[in-house]
């Protein structure tokens, strides 16, 4: 029999105790070994040192195969095991010494057809430290400390499925794409090319849920993805999975809440809440509150409470930071909305705090985005230009236009969708009571919009 073009080979060394007669539980098979994992490289194709390339980290697929029936009997009679990736399929082959010619076990897509039973598959991810280090739980860390803890992370494993899967392997991804995010059944799963992930030949892919608990990195990712197309459509990510992502990271913005936690009930639960949110009569106002980040009286003379809520507003400005239009939008919708007076924690604030707490949110929103351009989290710095607008600039641009609960573009037309929604912004700022204060935030809002718009006026 011709032997397959690349293997990973283990030996049988155990029956699983809980496994039904006639099922072999194979010794698990890792592709490709931790410690020789080289990290995946986009744009895919680029060389690693190449000026555009960029690592998205290092990948290894874990399988344990349970063989049964005439597989089982082939390998308990003393045949090999190994996992064939050649001609585009994932194979468990077991080679029966007893037969003259051999017995080959395919479980092809690991679906159950064939002589296959069932395989438990995890894909281990290493993260790259510079994506680590932007997430909003980082960036709530001291400079100093921030790079150590993500490299130390960096080094670490993480599971990104912890389901039972079924690997599919008789056709690429996509047809064209070698790595691609979609939904499935309300969860994220990720499809990618075994040639891209895991180095081995062949044509075949898997396909993999995402563990909830490392969602905030595939955020991150998509982010990253966004500034580097000018935030146009990212090729990588489905459109029904792109606009959950944008769910997401508009929730755990406004609540600071783990985007695992938000999805506890899949996805599609995801436009409830965000229609509950913007509905609910003082919500919108209690939004602002959190995001003008001003510190309560109550913890100027508690310094561990204020440096608790220090970090608090540190993450607060990374989510927002990393927001897409098409959540960035609808935030922009949410602060523009009519204030109204809510309470907080025993603090009673009327119609007109209200007002200030939505006009300091949107400076503040305005603010973090521009002081990160400075800060490269919208690539390498650059400043704003009327010729060539830098990410920040097409950001706000698309979330102007998006400012609508739904965080689609208000008109068909879209510079009649920014010339109405950022007159309703400039309106709703001008508003209240004529104080220094408010004239000084005034001020600080028409410096960085007019930053942020100079392409367009």
């Amino acid at each position: 029999m011709p032997q397959p073009e690349r293997m990973a080979r283990r030996q049988v060394t155990r029956t699983h105790p809980k496994r039904g007669r006639g099922e072999i539980a194979l010794a698990p098979i890792q592709l490709p070994d931790p410690a020789k994992a080289e990290p995946v490289i986009v744009p895919f194709g680029l060389d690693a040192n190449h000026p555009d390339a960029r690592s998205i980290g290092r990948y290894c697929l874990h399988i344990e195969p349970v063989l049964h029936g005439h597989a089982a009997v082939s390998v308990a009679l003393g045949g090999g095991v190994g996992l064939d990736t050649a001609g585009g399929r994932l194979a468990v082959n077991g080679l029966a010494p007893v037969e003259r010619d051999g017995v080959d076990a395919r479980l092809e897509a690991f679906a159950g057809t064939g002589l296959a039973g069932h395989n438990h598959c995890r894909l281990l991810w290493q993260p790259p430290a510079n994506l680590l280090a932007r997430l909003p739980r980082y960036q709530a860390m001291a400079e100093i400390d921030r790079a150590g803890y993500a490299r130390d992370e960096a080094r670490q494993w993480k599971t990104l499925t912890r389901a039972e899967i079924n690997p599919e392997v008789r056709v690429g991804v996509g047809g064209e794409a070698a790595f691609r995010l979609g939904l499935h059944n309300g969860r994220f799963v990720l499809h990618a090319s075994l040639r891209l992930v895991l180095g081995v030949g062949g044509g075949g892919s898997v396909r993999l849920a995402l563990d909830t608990r490392h969602l905030d990195l595939w955020l991150a990712m998509m982010h990253q993805a966004l500034v580097e197309v000018g935030y146009e459509r990212v090729d990588w990510i489905d459109e029904d999975a792109f606009e959950a992502m944008s769910r997401l990271a508009y929730l755990a913005a406004i609540t600071l809440v783990e985007p695992g936690l938000l999805l506890l009930r899949g996805t599609h639960r995801l436009r409830q809440m965000i229609e509950w949110l913007t509905r609910e009569r003082d919500m919108a106002s209690r939004i602002a509150y959190e995001l003008a980040a001003e510190e309560p009286p109550n913890l100027r003379y508690d310094p561990e409470a204020s440096r608790e809520h220090h970090k608090r507003v540190q993450q607060l400005r990374a989510w927002v930071r990393q927001l897409p239009p098409e959540a960035l939008g609808p935030l922009l919708y949410t602060l523009t909305s009519q204030p109204q007076a809510f309470e907080v924690e025993g603090n009673h604030y009327n119609v007109e705090q209200a007002r200030g707490f939505h006009q300091r949110a949107i400076l503040n929103c305005l603010q973090w985005i521009v002081s990160g351009v400075m800060a490269g989290v919208y690539g390498p710095r650059r400043d704003f230009s009327a010729e060539h607008p830098n990410p920040a600039q097409k950001l706000f641009e698309k979330a102007v236009v998006r400012m609508a609960r739904d965080g689609q573009p208000t008109d068909a037309s879209r510079a009649d969708a920014y010339a109405e929604n950022r007159g309703r912004l400039d309106q709703f700022i001008s508003g209240g009571r004529a104080t220094p204060e408010q004239s000084d935030m005034q001020r600080k809002y028409r410096q960085n919009a007019g930053w942020l718009s100079r392409h367009i006026q």
